[in-house]
């Protein structure tokens, strides 16, 4: 199984598996049995907490709820099973947009550890910067590591559900 990026279009309910240079793959219906209780540990490490840098300027979200959630993985084999070592990773990332890319921010919503933990980034109310015609109307989750020939850890995945349930699925 490959993760490149996932796409959820909430009003219809259906999730798009795209490739990073490939156009749509799969679409699966999905519905509020598909996902675990939300309120069942849900743990969002604050900017504060994983040490961000302070974003360079924003722009509130024009749409909300938004009805599309992106989903990425980091594309660097770089991964994580502890809260310390994913927030040095989610730093790096925030480091390449910033630095690198010119962003304002890192340029998701939120990053996913395989320590199941969630990582603050844009939030839910800011526009991100990780899908180009869809940043105004989506949220941006991204998965740490490099998932091209194999799925995140149950952690990770738990805490993608539980997100998603948390922000989105009424």
């Amino acid at each position: 199984m490959r993760l490149s990026s996932y796409f959820i279009h909430l009003s219809a309910l259906y999730v798009l598996l795209f490739g990073f240079f490939e156009h749509a793959v799969l679409a699966i219906p999905i519905n509020n049995t598909n996902f675990i209780n939300a309120t069942e540990c849900l743990r969002i490490v604050s900017r504060k907490e994983w040490n961000a840098r302070k974003h360079l300027n924003f722009e509130i979200m024009p749409i909300k709820p938004a009805p599309y959630v992106v989903i990425h993985h980091g594309g660097i084999p770089k991964y994580c099973r502890d809260q310390e070592t994913c927030s040095d990773i989610v730093r790096t990332y925030q480091d390449l947009h910033l630095d690198q890319r010119g962003w304002w921010d890192i340029g998701y919503n939120f990053v996913i550890g395989e320590d199941g933990n969630v990582y603050e980034g844009r939030g839910w109310d800011y526009t991100g910067a990780h899908a180009i015609g869809y940043n105004t109307q989506s949220i941006g989750i991204c998965i740490i590591g490099d998932f091209t020939d194999f799925l995140p850890n149950e952690a990770a995945l738990k805490a993608l559900n539980k997100l998603i349930a948390y922000g989105v699925i009424p």
